[in-house]
């Protein structure tokens, strides 16, 4: 072998080996959307628990998996973000993030033993995607979950319903109040929908 194929074979080895240490693994990712699906699904079908009991079972397992901060901060998008001082900027996740738990939970008591089917993970830049298929009465509903790896592992920071994102389809809505008003009028407005 001259030396110059052997120079060439070992720059496609470097760079083989560099395209697979920036690879993302995907399973981790996938198996904590699934397990936890699972276990929330487990919970909701278990007799024996309250309407109550199911409901704080369940945020027990699904809060620390969503970076309920990082939703806040990208709800409100750069601009208004970084316009706002420290103790705005806690409040409204404070508020966001109530609000988040407070949808979730309401929507346990619709559950009638739906079907969970699960798509190859996709990976986008350093984010991946988790793409299911929720079957309910008859109908299909695809619900994408999109993480990313953060000092503690993998967390959930959006999900697309139905092709809508939950963190574009709040930031519309609020850049709506900012845009004719005040970050107090927004503060205002997320402690009226808790009451």
């Amino acid at each position: 072998m001259n030396i110059k194929r052997m120079i060439w074979m070992g720059l496609i080895g470097i760079a083989l080996m560099a395209g697979q240490a920036y690879a993302i693994d995907t399973h981790a990712p996938e198996a904590l959307v699934r397990t936890t699906l699972d276990q929330v699904t487990k919970i909701l079908r278990n007799n024996d628990l309250s309407m109550d009991q199911k409901k704080t079972a369940v945020l027990n397992i699904v809060a620390p998996r969503f970076d309920l901060p990082l939703m806040a901060k990208l709800t409100l998008g750069k601009k208004h973000w970084t316009a706002l001082p420290r103790d705005k900027r806690q409040e409204f996740s404070s508020l966001f993030s109530a609000l988040l738990k407070r949808s979730y939970l309401g929507k346990i008591d619709l559950y009638s033993n739906e079907k969970i089917n699960f798509k190859p993970a996709q990976t986008k830049k350093n984010k991946v995607y988790v793409p299911t298929e929720l079957i309910s009465a008859g109908k299909t509903v695809p619900i994408t979950y999109k993480l990313y790896k953060s000092k503690e592992g993998w967390k959930i920071y959006d999900a697309d319903i139905s092709g809508t994102s939950i963190i574009l389809s709040h930031r519309a809505e609020y850049d709506a109040i900012l845009r004719n008003g005040t970050i107090d009028d927004l503060l205002a407005k997320l402690r009226q929908s808790l009451k």
